[in-house]
C-alpha cells in the first residue's frame, strides 16, 4: 500500500532534477553577453551627458501695472492665449495716482497749446521763406522746433490716456480703474497678486526695477530646459552642441541645442553649478514647469566597428580582448555609451571575441 507513495516521491524527484538542469543550461546560455562569444559588427555610438532639468518658455514677460493702486480684478483666465494690447486686468488708482492723473492732464494741455503755436510759427516762417525775405536756416529751425512741439505732446497726451482709466460707475466722479493690458502676446501663467492687494506702479509695462507684477506671460511657441551641471562636467559643454530632450510626459523625444551656459557657479552644500539652458529645436505642446531629461552629446560615431564593453579587459591606458581561440589581443578603443565600445584599430568586422570572459583568459598572445 506504500508503492503508491514511493512513486509518487520519485515522480517528484525527477521533476525536480529536470528543473534544476534546465536552469543550468539556461544560465549557461543566457545571451552572448554573459558567456561565449560575439563578433565585430558595426554601430552609431554616442557618448552623452545625462542632466535632469525643467521645461520653461523662451521668453517670459512679468505684466505690470502702470499705476499704483488697488487689483479690482482680473479680466483672463490662467491659461488663455492673450493677444497684445487685450486687457488682462483693472486697477483702482490710489489718491496720488489722482494727483498724478490731473497734472498729466494740465501738463497735457499746456504741451497741446505750444504744438499749435509751433504749428502756426512754422507757418509764417514758411511764408517768408518762400519770398527771400527770411533764410533757408530760419524755416529748418521753425520746422525742428514744430516737430519738438508736436512729439512732446504726444508723449503727455499718452500719459494722459494712461493715467486716465475709465469709470467703474455710469455718472461723473464715480471711482476711476485703469485697465492694465498685455504688452505682448502668449499664454497667461498663474498671478501674482490676488484681487484687493495692493500694487505698486512701474514706470512702463516692460519695466523689471520698478513696480509689482500681477502676473507672467509666457510665449509658448518656443521652449527650453534649464538645467544645473556639475562643476565636474561643466567644460565639456559648448554652446550649439546637439542633445536630445526626454519629457517626463508622454510627449516624443525632441531635438535641441545648448544655447546659452552661465558664467557664474553657485554652491550649495559644497556643489558647485552652473545654470545651462538648452533650446528646443522642434514646436510641441509643452507646459511651463514640466521635468524633462536631457542627454547632450559630447561625442557621435557612426557605423563603427563596435563590441560590447563586457568583452573589453583594460589595463590602465591598454585594452585587450580574448578572440574565439582564447588567443589576446591589443586594440585601440574609442568612445564608449556605456554598452558598447568603438574599436578603432585591431580587430576586423566578424571576428569573434569572447564577452565576459577577457580579465579571466590567459592564453598565448595573438598580432
Amino acid at each position: 500500500m506504500r508503492r503508491p507513495s514511493t512513486a509518487l516521491s520519485s515522480i517528484a524527484i525527477a521533476v525536480a532534477a529536470a528543473l534544476f538542469v534546465g536552469f543550468a543550461v539556461a544560465h549557461r546560455h543566457r545571451g552572448v553577453e554573459n558567456r561565449g562569444t560575439v563578433s565585430v559588427s558595426r554601430r552609431d555610438i554616442r557618448t552623452v551627458l545625462r542632466l535632469a532639468g525643467r521645461i520653461a518658455p523662451r521668453k517670459l514677460t512679468e505684466v505690470k501695472s502702470l499705476v499704483s493702486g488697488q487689483l479690482v480684478a482680473y479680466s483672463v483666465d490662467e491659461g488663455a492665449h492673450v493677444e497684445a494690447g487685450a486687457s488682462i486686468a483693472t486697477v483702482r488708482p490710489d489718491q496720488t495716482q489722482e494727483l498724478l492723473f490731473f497734472q498729466a492732464l494740465a501738463d497735457e494741455r499746456v504741451k497741446r497749446v505750444n504744438s499749435i503755436q509751433a504749428e502756426k510759427d512754422l507757418e509764417r516762417v514758411r511764408a517768408l521763406f518762400a519770398t527771400g525775405i527770411v533764410p533757408k536756416a530760419s524755416f529748418e529751425a521753425a520746422l525742428a522746433t514744430r516737430d519738438a512741439a508736436v512729439a512732446t505732446h504726444e508723449v503727455a497726451l499718452q500719459q494722459v490716456h494712461v493715467l486716465q482709466g475709465r469709470s467703474s460707475g455710469g455718472r461723473r466722479g464715480a471711482t476711476r480703474v485703469v485697465d492694465v493690458r498685455a504688452p505682448v502676446a502668449g499664454t497667461v501663467l498663474a498671478p501674482l497678486i490676488r484681487p484687493g492687494e495692493a500694487v505698486i506702479g512701474a514706470t512702463n509695462g516692460l519695466s523689471s526695477t520698478g513696480g509689482s507684477p500681477l502676473l507672467r506671460i509666457a510665449d509658448t511657441s518656443s521652449f527650453l530646459v534649464k538645467v544645473n551641471v556639475n562643476e565636474v562636467d561643466i567644460d565639456k559643454l559648448s554652446i550649439g552642441m546637439p542633445a536630445f530632450v526626454h519629457p517626463a510626459s508622454a510627449l516624443p523625444e525632441q531635438r535641441a541645442h545648448i544655447s546659452r551656459i552661465g558664467a557664474e557657479g553657485t554652491t550649495n552644500q559644497n556643489v558647485t553649478t552652473f545654470e545651462v539652458e538648452v533650446q528646443i529645436d522642434e514646436t510641441s505642446s509643452f507646459r511651463p514647469g514640466m521635468s524633462a531629461d536631457v542627454d547632450v552629446i559630447l561625442a557621435e560615431r557612426r557605423e563603427v566597428l563596435s563590441l560590447p564593453a563586457s568583452a573589453i579587459d583594460r589595463k590602465g591606458a591598454v585594452a585587450f580582448v580574448v578572440l574565439a581561440n582564447g588567443a589576446r589581443r591589443q586594440v585601440t578603443v574609442g568612445i564608449d555609451d556605456g554598452d558598447y565600445v568603438e574599436i578603432a584599430s585591431g580587430l576586423h568586422g566578424g571576428e569573434s571575441v569572447r564577452v565576459d570572459g577577457a580579465s579571466s583568459a590567459g592564453g598565448p598572445g595573438d598580432s
